[in-house]
């Protein structure tokens, strides 16, 4: 078994409104506004593999992402034949 961990920080610099001024030819102008970003965020990976074989192997996954009040996270797993 092999375990895996990673720990991070991502940071936001300048304007993080996520508002755009846009327009189609021969229309009017218009402002779509995306989700809010976050400035810090703290990132964490976590997983770990078992070989099954020498040609086999299983893994899982985490990752999350936290911000304050928002949050993200998933998880993965992986089935590995190598031929």
């Amino acid at each position: 078994m092999r375990a895996r961990g990673q720990l991070g920080w991502l940071h936001a610099d300048g304007d993080l409104r996520p508002v755009g001024a846009m327009a189609f030819a021969g229309g009017g102008n218009f402002a779509p506004a995306g989700l809010p970003v976050a400035r810090d965020v703290l990132q964490v990976e976590l997983g770990a593999d078992i070989a099954l074989n020498r040609s086999a192997s299983l893994g899982l996954y985490y990752a999350g992402q936290f911000a304050g009040q928002v949050s993200d996270h998933s998880l993965r797993a992986e089935a590995v034949w190598r031929f």
